[in-house]
């Protein structure tokens, strides 16, 4: 992978991970037909919220002042362990893919954290919920980098990076692996819906309290907390769809580097099309059905399992 671009990997998704919103968006606005608010318009939101003032319930604690802090930083150090199309990422070590886990889960851990510090019901309600889907999703998200470290050269991957996962679909390899990326791709586009709170697991725009997870949870956020919370979740927003890009292209597909990041962005790009066109024509399950779903990823993630070694 290409060594001569440091932390462009991080530079990118920081400036253009807002910009997914208003894909979906627009997205949704042209199913719905309507107009739809700009492409920019979570720029515009962001820089808003980074104006306001804290807003603090007087029954919460330091948890979460923190909180936002922390979920923000664990967001980064993701990126920062996620390659980008052919240049590989800025950190990288074997075994990282645990912490690669391990930091969306300390994510949702400061999430329910603080949505429990405020003493709300209705947050400690959507706090229950997340950790309960939590449970179920992070076993299909480990399992299905497993899968990535079982393709290829298994003594390249032997050392479990997400950089070096990510690398196994050079041009040669793409279709020998492609019955097994063909399974692992919905999959992860599943985990994807779950850990941005897209539909049909949750729905961004509702404020009807008995539905939400993760709206629900952020309700006492204000200002510069709510505005790292939604900066945060467009970045998973980025990561996951990159990991999806990265499946569904290899990694040099032209010689040229700048090229190859052109065309993993615009993969970025389609995948939240995609996003955009899901919620366009799907419903919000009910709660008691979200599990089944979730289970369904963590199925495909062991059949791609099995297919790999097969």
């Amino acid at each position: 992978m290409n060594k001569t671009l440091p932390f462009i990997q991080l530079l990118i998704p920081l400036l253009l991970a807002p910009l997914l919103y208003g894909i979906i968006n627009r997205t949704k606005a042209i199913f719905a037909g309507r107009v739809g608010s700009p492409l920019l318009q979570t720029y515009y939101d962001l820089y808003k919220l980074l104006h306001k003032n804290f807003i603090y319930s007087d029954s919460s604690t330091w948890i979460i002042r923190a909180g936002t802090l922390v979920i923000l930083a664990a967001t980064i150090i993701n990126l920062l362990l996620l390659p980008l199309a052919n240049v590989q990422s800025a950190i990288s070590f074997s075994g990282d893919i645990l912490l690669f886990v391990y930091m969306f889960s300390l994510v949702r851990f400061m999430m329910i954290l603080s949505g429990m510090d405020v003493g709300s019901s209705f947050e400690a309600m959507g706090s229950a919920r997340e950790g309960y889907f939590a449970m179920l999703a992070e076993p299909a998200i480990l399992l299905a980098l497993i899968t990535l470290s079982t393709c290829g050269d298994l003594q390249l991957n032997s050392s479990l990076s997400v950089n070096t996962l990510l690398s196994v679909l050079t041009l040669n390899q793409y279709f020998t692996l492609n019955p097994t990326l063909l399974i692992l791709v919905p999959a992860f586009f599943l985990i994807l819906l779950l850990e941005t709170s897209r539909i049909p697991f949750d729905d961004p725009n509702t404020h009807l309290e008995l539905t939400m997870i993760h709206e629900v949870i952020i309700l006492d956020h204000a200002g510069l907390d709510l505005a790292f919370i939604t900066y945060a979740t467009s970045l998973k927003l980025w990561i996951f769809s990159s990991i999806i890009a990265h499946l569904l292209i290899p990694i040099d597909i032209v010689g040229n580097t700048l090229i190859n990041i052109l065309i993993h962005i615009l993969a970025i790009f389609i995948i939240c099309i995609i996003i955009g066109i899901v919620e366009s024509t799907c419903a919000r399950l009910r709660l008691i059905r979200v599990q089944n779903l979730i289970l369904g990823a963590l199925v495909l993630t062991f059949i791609s399992f099995i297919t790999s070694w097969i």
